[in-house]
């Protein structure tokens, strides 16, 4: 059931946003033949997702709605990795296993992004089957040890092509190799001297190496900038506060956005609860702690260095986290303890549907019910102009037109006002989007003669 009415979102417009305008933007001018160039400029984004649209851009089965299918496509590969590695390496019920999937299915953060044509879903499917493959890696022997070892860093290698996040995983994949190395070590340095120490320091060149590349990216730049401006300290307290109120989002299971203002402030109570189970989660397993536990603690302390807020950001570590909580809350029902749980699962999974039904809802409008939901005060009148046929909204049809924009704004003020040229961008962006990759704003714009 679930799964049908995340396929009853694929009559959705085309829902756009900042980054998904970038990432679709790249893909269709690398299938015009122009190589994955925003306004005619590289971008710092990973190119794995415009790499896809450009393909199937080439195919002619680029549109809205395949992009919503891509999402659903990964959406499941990730609830089959969850409920494997739920089984196996967290040893949870069959019952439970399916349960959790299903809670994730109704994550509000999933909900929200499997209707956009963005990076996010893409990630979570090859970020979760790498990690499942990475944890049967130390359970295999001979042949199958190393397919599923190649398998593993070729998945790797593609979470990270679609997101610069997926460097997450190699910590994971440093503990398959150097936690055997270091149980072992008094063993080996009697027996094989030259391969523990080969091995060693192996492992710390391709650590220091990894660290190199990640350091010449435009992540570190512009992280490295933030951190000198605010200093450390400050920076990381702001951080803290900030992830913390996405990951309190997360536990009510609704946008911060939506909610009323006590429950915002309850956000953060919420957010530290999910960490502390999370937490404890870890610590009930700690005699078999392993890459799942590694790739969490890598990821979060990922994310709560990151200076900028987005609970989307968190949608990989949120099967984990549902895994370890899971844990941590068996262990305190045995203990009599957390009798809430029950009737708070209920209504986190009340929201999860309320949250379906709305998305389903929009999915299913159009035309100025659509602008009025989702667009907003400032993208409004573009959607209505794409989906109604109104000339209210100026377009401008290619970058020779913003650049004329552009040079005219930047002659009439020494201060350009960055925002409207922002919104600008924006707008134009969007109308050339909807009429490329929407049909029902296609179909609209034939008929006026557009």
């Amino acid at each position: 059931m679930l799964a049908f009415a995340y396929l009853l979102q694929m009559p959705s417009p085309l829902r756009l946003g900042s980054d998904s305008i970038i990432l679709l933007s790249m893909g269709s001018s690398a299938a015009d033949g122009h190589g994955f160039l925003y306004h005619g400029e590289a971008t710092h984004f990973a190119p794995g997702y415009p790499v896809m649209v450009a393909f199937l851009d080439i195919l002619g089965l680029a549109s809205t709605r395949s992009f919503i299918l891509l999402n659903c496509a990964f959406a499941g590969m990730a609830l089959i990795a969850c409920y494997r590695f739920y089984r196996k390496p967290l040893e949870l019920s069959n019952q439970l296993s399916i349960g959790l999937c299903c809670m994730v299915m109704l994550s509000f953060v999933l909900v929200q992004l499997a209707t956009r044509p963005m990076s996010d879903v893409v990630f979570l499917g090859l970020f979760t089957l790498a990690l499942l493959l990475i944890a049967r890696v130390r359970d295999e022997a001979g042949r199958m040890k190393w397919g599923y070892l190649g398998s593993a860093l070729l998945l790797t290698a593609a979470a990270i092509t679609v997101r610069t996040a997926g460097v997450a995983l190699l910590p994971a994949l440093a503990w398959v190799f150097g936690a055997p190395l270091l149980l072992n070590l008094d063993k080996l340095r009697k027996k094989y001297p030259v391969t523990l120490w080969g091995s060693l320091f192996g492992l710390l060149i391709s650590g220091l190496f990894c660290g190199f590349i990640i350091s010449k990216t435009h992540y570190f730049a512009e992280m490295k900038t933030i951190y000198f401006q605010d200093g450390l300290s400050g920076r990381l307290l702001k951080n803290l506060m900030m992830h913390d109120m996405e990951l309190g989002e997360i536990g009510f299971n609704i946008s911060a956005d939506k909610a009323p203002h006590f429950l915002k402030q309850a956000c953060y109570l919420s957010g530290i609860l999910i960490i502390a189970l999370s937490f404890r989660g870890i610590w009930l397993r700690r005699r078999s702690f392993g890459v799942l536990e590694v790739t969490l603690l890598s990821y979060g302390a990922m994310i709560f260095t990151w200076p900028y807020p987005d609970v989307r950001f968190w949608l990989p570590a949120l099967p984990l986290m549902a895994g370890f909580i899971a844990i941590a809350l068996i262990d305190a029902a045995k203990l009599r303890r957390f009798k809430f749980v029950g009737a708070a699962m209920c209504v986190w999974v009340a929201m999860g549907l309320a949250f379906i039904v709305h998305s389903t809802w929009v999915s299913w409008s159009a035309g100025t019910r659509f602008a009025d939901v989702y667009a907003g005060d400032t993208m409004r009148a573009t959607y209505q102009a794409a989906y109604l046929g109104q000339t209210n909204v100026v377009e401008m049809p290619d970058d020779e037109a913003v650049r004329k924009f552009l040079n005219a704004a930047a002659l009439e003020s020494n201060d350009l006002n960055t925002n409207n040229v922002i919104l600008f961008l924006k707008r134009s962006d969007t109308m050339l989007l909807l009429k490329r990759y929407d049909p029902k704003a296609r179909s609209v714009q034939s008929r006026n003669g557009i």
